[in-house]
């Protein structure tokens, strides 16, 4: 399995972080492993047939007898994530940063999560033109190109959130000491009205986001060996019985025992190991 990696635009960063090119040859059978992020991955599929079960987060993908472009939306989870490939695919992923989505869409992300071809709904008529060119022999460089022109026109007329989009900033960052209650009292709303708006906008409750982000960082520390007391101080737990307590809840596992499995293949891309090619 190759995955490569590429970072957005920086214009285009304010709604997506980058693209994940991966491809697997035929008659092989691959898997990997990933961990909750609060970013949304849209994945474009070539002629694969996908079975996403939500409540175990397995995700299976089979080699021929799909449509010719097939879409998912991945998010959401805080367990791992269980991705296993029988045969050939190609695949490319957009990973939007959180809310995003909220600019190209009203509908719910109860009702984007579960859509089987959301590329066709988020883009409509344009897409099946857009998945020719994706799945051309154009090369990555050249696909990219014409994807971030084609998103461009999407996102250049949405109107920024600004009160999300500073607290989703905010609450991304490594260490947060400010209550709910101070970010709603600074920003002239409620609590209540808060929550709704933030959930509105990313799909997640406050809390969650900020869990799951503070979750994000400690897997980096771990996986750039930093020393455990340190960075239980640095990102706000009680102490490091209390750190290894909220990993273990993300991933099952010690950060000891996972440290030495993860490959990175950019930040916001950390898999457990296995036939990894980046």
């Amino acid at each position: 399995m190759e995955i490569k990696f590429i970072a957005a635009n920086p214009q285009l960063q304010q709604f997506i972080q980058g693209y994940i090119f991966t491809t697997t040859p035929a008659n092989t059978t691959n898997h990997y492993v990933s961990f909750a992020n609060v970013n949304l991955c849209l994945s474009i599929y070539k002629e694969n047939r996908i079975s996403y079960n939500r409540e175990n987060n397995f995700n299976y993908v089979q080699a021929g007898g799909g449509q010719f472009c097939t879409s998912r939306l991945y998010g959401f989870h805080t367990q791992r994530f269980y991705a296993h490939i029988n045969g050939s695919m190609e695949q490319l992923s957009i990973l939007f940063q959180p809310g995003a989505l909220s600019f190209l869409t009203k509908k719910p992300y109860s009702e984007l999560i579960i859509d089987e071809n959301i590329f066709s709904t988020l883009f409509t008529a344009k897409s099946l033109f857009m998945c020719e060119i994706l799945f051309s022999s154009l090369t990555i460089s050249a696909k990219i190109t014409k994807l971030e022109n084609f998103l461009f026109g999407m996102f250049k007329n949405s109107e920024t959130n600004r009160q999300m989009t500073w607290l989703v900033n905010h609450l991304r960052l490594p260490r947060v000491t400010d209550s709910l209650r101070n970010l709603a009292e600074a920003m002239h709303i409620d609590n209540s009205t808060l929550r709704r708006r933030f959930l509105d906008h990313t799909g997640y409750t406050p809390k969650l986001f900020m869990s799951t982000q503070r979750f994000r960082h400690a897997l980096k520390g771990v996986t750039n060996k930093h020393n455990l007391t340190e960075l239980s101080f640095d990102l706000g737990y009680y102490d490091q019985n209390h750190f290894i307590k909220e990993f273990k809840k993300f991933t099952s596992s010690t950060p000891s025992s996972l440290s030495s499995s993860i490959s990175v293949i950019d930040d916001s891309l950390l898999l457990l190991r296995d036939n990894l090619t980046a």
